[in-house]
């Protein structure tokens, strides 16, 4: 939602007419695409490679080597997450299969998507490191009272 500031009615923000967009959040490419995708079948846990296409903080397309099944719970593992770390709870969106092409998922995120994991996908694992102080600044700065 937005404020025009001339007449201070609230609209909400929409692609321009003529476009097929639907999404109100826009999707990433990403620098990490391999993720893992998982349901239960009775007492036994199936998964499958994926990679991930473009990725929000809803939602994720995926190309995987077989299709989830639609009545069961889903499970996505990130990069960078483990197999024993706790995986999202995903619903499954839409699946199919290009013709001549890779079988694709669209699913949606059941509860937040966590920042750091998705900082760490779109633009890789080192991008966010601490920042070192700058060598020309005295290690006694930090400590004197500039004010």
């Amino acid at each position: 939602m937005a404020i025009n500031r001339k007449s201070n009615q609230v609209y909400i923000a929409a692609p321009p007419s003529g476009t097929v967009e639907r999404r109100s959040i826009c999707r990433y490419s990403v620098v990490q695409d391999s993720s893992w995708i998982g349901w239960w079948d009775g007492q036994v846990f199936q998964n499958t490679a994926s990679k991930i296409i473009d990725i929000s903080l809803r939602g994720a397309m995926l190309n995987v080597e077989a299709f989830p099944p639609k009545d069961k719970t889903i499970w996505f593992c990130p990069p960078g997450v483990s197999a024993t770390d706790d995986w999202i709870e995903v619903k499954l969106i839409d699946a199919r299969k290009k013709l001549f092409g890779a079988r694709e998922v669209r699913i949606a995120f059941r509860k937040a998507f966590p920042y750091e994991i998705f900082k760490a996908v779109v633009y890789g694992p080192d991008s966010f490191k601490a920042v070192e102080q700058p060598a020309w600044v005295p290690i006694e700065a930090d400590e004197r009272d500039w004010w």
